[in-house]
């Protein structure tokens, strides 16, 4: 990861001052999160730009945080979900990394556009750089700089990673992003809660190891 980051700077002009961005959303958007661990602690530029190398260009920062968890999901069939207590939250499609993430789109018959936040992985912070470019949120070698100016952070263009995520939260290896998903297409993230929400894509892993995207509709 480290390596491929490295790349990514050298061919797109990209900088760990713009990696911080995505760091401060991420921890921000912990402290609306009861659950998280970094509730509490925001994260500062100094903080991240003089964390402890781990692997230049990464450190300590750009990892996840390994914690004891748990979360679950409940699933039914449609007909059902409609009699039950809160409004369901509908899985209309799932791509793999083996038949190409970006079929997602049109298993669902909708485009990135359509997307009203994202829960995107993040075991490593850059990951969430690729994961908007794979996903085609923007093209290749523009998350840097897509990801600036509040873009991914709650009222932005496309709130991602809405509970903090593995930096945030801590890493409960995906089951947390599933979580939000359908939580907030649901409309039960409470403070977190994207207004206006239709749909909602969840892709877990490192894009390519496994990799898995789900798109979440409300009902």
């Amino acid at each position: 990861m480290a390596l491929r980051l490295r790349r990514y700077f050298h061919d797109y002009g990209a900088t760990r001052a713009e990696l911080y961005h995505v760091a401060k959303t991420l921890r921000d958007h912990a402290q609306l999160n009861p659950h998280a661990y970094w509730r509490g602690t925001p994260l500062t530029a100094d903080d991240y730009l003089g964390a402890r190398q781990i692997f230049e260009p990464m450190s300590l920062y750009d990892c996840d945080l390994p914690l004891t968890g748990a979360g679950a999901i409940v699933l039914t069939t449609a007909e059902r979900a409609v009699h039950l207590r809160h409004k369901p939250a509908y899985i209309t499609a799932f791509a793999t990394a083996q038949e190409g993430l970006s079929t997602v789109w049109r298993k669902a018959g909708i485009a990135p556009r359509d997307v009203q936040c994202a829960q995107l992985y993040d075991g490593y912070l850059p990951a969430i750089w690729y994961w908007l470019e794979e996903l085609g949120f923007c093209g290749r070698g523009e998350a840097h700089a897509f990801a600036l100016d509040g873009n991914i952070a709650l009222g932005g263009a496309l709130p991602v990673t809405t509970f903090g995520g593995s930096q945030g939260e801590g890493r409960t290896n995906g089951i947390g992003h599933m979580r939000e998903g359908a939580l907030q297409v649901m409309g039960r993230a409470g403070e977190r809660q994207v207004p206006n929400l239709t749909h909602c894509a969840v892709a877990i892993g490192i894009e390519f190891v496994p990799g898995a995207v789900f798109v979440f509709a409300a009902g």
